[in-house]
């Protein structure tokens, strides 16, 4: 993130519609899908209560293995946990936050509505810079990706991250004190 911040502070443009600022705003999904998608499925492989979580997603919450196949491939299951989330399309932010929030506990998204919509909004946007060279399904070309919008949006990301982050931590460290007796301090549970 830090070198992207120097890069939209040396590259972009002060209009909103200029190629530079709209490839600051595809390298900053792609940021922040790289995160996401390390980030999560890391967090997967070493936590069989999240894999657990992750057999509800789509392709995988109807599969049957025989008990065969179990012996011969006994880490089958985080196997596939793990090819179904690589085949995530992590930029369409809406279904990973259900994921996040399935898995971890917490959703990634701002609770703040205005934050949420131009986070939301960014999706398409997305979708348009990378395959519409800017512009929506209409023609219409995106002329507000302006230095501020790449600014705001980039500090928002960066939300995101530490709070998918804190939501991991938080799981790990839970796994530590889920079956801990408590003993109060006259020594009595």
């Amino acid at each position: 993130m830090q070198d992207w911040k120097a890069n939209v502070s040396e590259l972009s443009t002060v209009g909103g519609a200029g190629s530079k600022n709209r490839l600051l705003f595809v390298m900053l999904y792609s940021i922040l899908e790289a995160y996401l998608s390390d980030a999560i499925i890391g967090a997967a492989m070493d936590d069989v209560g999240v894999q657990r979580k992750m057999l509800k997603l789509e392709g995988l919450k109807d599969k049957q293995i025989s008990l065969e196949t179990i012996l011969d491939r006994p880490d089958i299951v985080r196997e596939m946990v793990k090819t179904t989330l690589q085949g995530l399309s992590y930029h369409k932010l809406g279904p990973i936050n259900g994921v996040c929030e399935s898995a971890f506990g917490k959703p990634i998204l701002s609770r703040d509505k205005d934050d949420r919509t131009l986070v939301i909004k960014s999706v398409d946007k997305r979708h348009d810079c990378v395959h519409r060279n800017g512009a929506d399904k209409n023609g219409i070309a995106h002329t507000d990706i302006t230095r501020d919008y790449l600014e705001k949006l980039g500090g928002l990301f960066e939300e995101i991250a530490k709070t998918l982050e804190n939501a991991i931590m938080d799981k790990q460290a839970a796994k530590f004190f889920e079956n801990l007796d408590y003993l109060d301090p006259l020594g009595q549970s």
